[in-house]
């Protein structure tokens, strides 16, 4: 995975584990994360902790209220609804297969699709079948146009972005959709900003 993201897990990580902590104490330990040329440049750790530190930190005390689970129920809560909306503009739609099995409600997400688009063939869309089949939610017209969503809670962008869709063949039929949520919008301006590949 690029740096960036790596950055951006850690300094999760480290807010989500190590309880609130002093900020000079955050930074002392991301610095043992990191070290050589993996070493980031402070703004890149700053933009990390400003997107995930809780509107309650302090310098004295960091911590975030990103909180896993709920983050896990708002994707898929978040998948569900972008299911519906392609059904009320009267499209046929796929959802991944490592989604499809979610808790949502008293069943799982797989249950907001028919049953032709259970077993859906993606051939039509784009001759990238194997890669169509993990993104997150796809609206399709078979052989007329597709709308691809990628679904993320976090600002990493390298598996979205250089692993999944750098492997669909461009196509003026298909357009891609990122959804992130408001608290990762600087942070993904930030990385796009200073990464040509992801740009």
């Amino acid at each position: 995975p690029p740096l960036a993201d790596r950055v951006e897990w850690a300094v999760f990580s480290l807010l989500s584990t190590a309880g609130p902590l002093p900020e000079a104490a955050f930074y002392d330990r991301i610095s043992t994360l990191f070290v050589g040329h993996d070493l980031p440049d402070e703004a890149l750790v700053q933009a990390c902790l400003d997107s995930y530190r809780s509107q309650d930190s302090t310098s004295d005390l960091l911590a975030t209220s990103d909180d896993l689970l709920r983050r896990s129920q708002e994707h898929t809560e978040l998948l569900a609804a972008l299911a519906g909306g392609g059904h009320r503009m009267g499209m046929r739609v796929w959802l991944s297969r490592q989604q499809i099995g979610r808790r949502l409600g008293p069943g799982v997400l797989g249950d907001v699709l028919d049953e032709r688009e259970r077993h859906a063939y993606l051939g039509g869309i784009s001759r990238s079948t194997a890669e169509l089949e993990e993104v997150d939610c796809v609206w399709y017209v078979r052989g007329k146009l597709a709308f691809l969503f990628e679904v993320e809670w976090t600002a990493m962008l390298g598996d979205p972005l250089l692993r999944k869709h750098a492997r669909i063949a461009p196509d003026d039929r298909i357009v891609r959709f990122l959804v992130i949520p408001p608290d990762r919008t600087e942070l993904a301006r930030y990385k796009l900003a200073r990464s040509p590949p992801l740009r």
